[in-house]
Parts: C-alpha cells; sequence; structure tokens
C-alpha cells in the first residue's frame, strides 16, 4: 500500500501549493540590449526572461517595471529582491490588486526561510497582502484561492481560520465553480480525506476539459498517494491534446523520480521542455535542469547530472536544491 501523504501544516507550506507558484527561468551571463516597456513586457509574457530583465531594469522609474521585476526575482529564487520590487511596485499604485497578489507571494517565500523569530512576521504579511487583494479585486481568484490555503494551514495566532476559508471557497464557487472545486479539494487534502479530493479534481477537470490546470491537480494528488500509473496516464493525455500543457512534462518527470520508473522518458520530456522554454506560469527553467539533474543521478550517470545541476545554478544561483545536490554529486566523484 502506497505511503499517504501527511495532511500540509504551517503557514508558509500554504505557498507551494498556490496554482500560478511556482515560474520560468532567467538570467544568462550577459542582459540583451534593453527595448522600449511594452516591449520588456511582450518578452516577459514570451518567456524570454534575460531580454525582459534588461528592459525592466532601464525603466526602473516604473511601477510596472518593478513589478515584473519582482517576478522575475521570484522565479530565481530570490525572494529579498522579489519583495523589495513588489514593495515598490505596491507604493506606486497602492490600488492594484495584482501587486499586492504578487508581494503576498513573495512575503510567503521569505517565510519559507525566515527563522523563528521573523516568520509569523512574514506569515502575517502574506495574508495581509492577498486579504487586500481581494478587497480591491473581489474576483481575484488567485488572491483568494491564495487565502483559502492560508486559512487552512496557518494556526490561529498567526490568522489561520477554517471558518474564513469555508467563506471564501463559497464566493469561489459564486465566481468560478472549478476555482471553488480547487478550494474545496485542498480543505480535502488538509483533512486527509483524499478519496473526495481526487473525486473534486476530478469533477473540475470535467467541467473544464480544455483547462489544464484541473488535470494538473489530479495528477499531482494520484502521484502524491502513489497512483503512478495514473499520474503517469493523467500527463499523457494532456501531452496528446491538440494544445499540449508542457508543464505536463515537469509533472511526468516528478511521476518518475517518485516511482523509479520510466527515468529515460522523464529525461527526455525534461529536454523538450528546456529546449522550448518555459512561460511565466510554467515550471521554472532552473527547476527542469535540476529534475534532470535528479533523473541522471537515479539512473547512475552522474556526470551528466553534475552537469544539469551547474546548468540549474547557472539560470537560478539560488535554486534551493540544486546546490546541495551539485555538492552531493561532485563529493561522490572525487
Amino acid at each position: 500500500m502506497p505511503h499517504l501523504p501527511k495532511a500540509r501544516s504551517g503557514a508558509v507550506a500554504c505557498l507551494l501549493l498556490i496554482p500560478l507558484l511556482g515560474t520560468p527561468a532567467l538570467a544568462e551571463p550577459q542582459e540583451a540590449e534593453a527595448g522600449s516597456l511594452p516591449e520588456a513586457i511582450a518578452d516577459f509574457e514570451r518567456g524570454r526572461f534575460r531580454e525582459a530583465r534588461a528592459g525592466f531594469r532601464a525603466h526602473a522609474d516604473s511601477g510596472r517595471s518593478q513589478f515584473y521585476l519582482g517576478r522575475i526575482a521570484l522565479r530565481r529564487f530570490e525572494p529579498y529582491p522579489a519583495a523589495e520590487h513588489l514593495r515598490k511596485a505596491v507604493a506606486s499604485a497602492p490600488d492594484n490588486a495584482d501587486f499586492h497578489y504578487w508581494l503576498g507571494r513573495a512575503y510567503g517565500k521569505l517565510a519559507e526561510r525566515a527563522n523563528i523569530f521573523k516568520r509569523a512576521y512574514y506569515a502575517g504579511k502574506t495574508q495581509e497582502h492577498f486579504q487586500r487583494a481581494v478587497e480591491l479585486e473581489p474576483e481575484h481568484l488567485h488572491a483568494r484561492v491564495a487565502l483559502v490555503m492560508y486559512d487552512l494551514q496557518a494556526p490561529g495566532f498567526l490568522g489561520g481560520s477554517r471558518e474564513a476559508a469555508e467563506r471564501h471557497t463559497g464566493v469561489l464557487f459564486r465566481q468560478s465553480p472549478v476555482a471553488g472545486l480547487r478550494a474545496r479539494g485542498l480543505a480535502q487534502e488538509q483533512e486527509e480525506a483524499f478519496d473526495k479530493a481526487l473525486a473534486t479534481y476530478r469533477h473540475a477537470a470535467e467541467l473544464a476539459p480544455e483547462h489544464h490546470r484541473p488535470h494538473r491537480w489530479l495528477a499531482g494528488l494520484h502521484r502524491q498517494l502513489g497512483h503512478y500509473e495514473r499520474a503517469f496516464a493523467l500527463y499523457a493525455e494532456r501531452l496528446a491534446r491538440k494544445e499540449p500543457d508542457p508543464a505536463a512534462r515537469v509533472g511526468f518527470a516528478r511521476t518518475a523520480l517518485a516511482s523509479g520508473t520510466r527515468l529515460e522518458e522523464a529525461a527526455d520530456h525534461l529536454r523538450i521542455y528546456i529546449e522550448r522554454g518555459p512561460l511565466p506560469e510554467q515550471p521554472t527553467l532552473g527547476e527542469a535542469h535540476y529534475l534532470l539533474g535528479k533523473v541522471r543521478q537515479a539512473q547512475g550517470r552522474l556526470h551528466a547530472a553534475l552537469r544539469a545541476f551547474q546548468r540549474s545554478l547557472e539560470v537560478a544561483p539560488n535554486h534551493p536544491r540544486a546546490g546541495a545536490a551539485h555538492d552531493a554529486v561532485e563529493a561522490s566523484l572525487l
């Protein structure tokens, strides 16, 4: 019988579940030549983060540039610069819900890294900015789902509240049934009612067959529960569609690593993902290189693993796991 995952706990863990969180990778040794601000935004949306970063830096007096620089920093696993950029964005436009939402995400990442004394402060700031986002824009689905996650998982002294989560879930159902189902599924996961959560995500996938995220939620939970073949099948179905989901390649690789099977297929998927490059709401390039390193390590191909970890650190120098993985493989080769 597969080992069932324990319920997630803590004010920080909720941020790992945010359906956006996560994001493509960036910086190369040399910056591209800067263009106009609209050109930089277009580069960002196409996943050309190195060029976008140069463009935003050339227009650093713009609050919108600071917003995008903050999002790029999050993709680089740099929460401190991200929060600084996003604070400037919020200061430039205090009534912009998106700016508050992303600043909340940056504070969440700071909370993950903070010591016990600062964690409560950053967790409180996380909740504060998510709440401000929904006050400014009640139909901001991502911010409201983030609040549900926070309320479900944060202890009461950090503002967590099961009743508040239920209230937000009710609002989500009125705004978007699929978003409401996501919130309900998260609550069921928190209660370890995994069969109910699977049924909830299946319902969401049936309601929105053309949208990839509900199928990712379902496949991801199957993977956590050890239902590897079901997860593989869901990812394969998403990749076989007329408009495939690139993130399914990363999900397939994570499932291969969890199961210890189909590792060469996983490597092929990751190579394609890396070659094509991710878009803003897809897993980062640094994460893809890291996963490729883990696949090669699992295959015993240590030199290839080392190269993949090195590449991960080149595009995302602060990746939270690539450095340790690189050092461990390097030491084993000495």
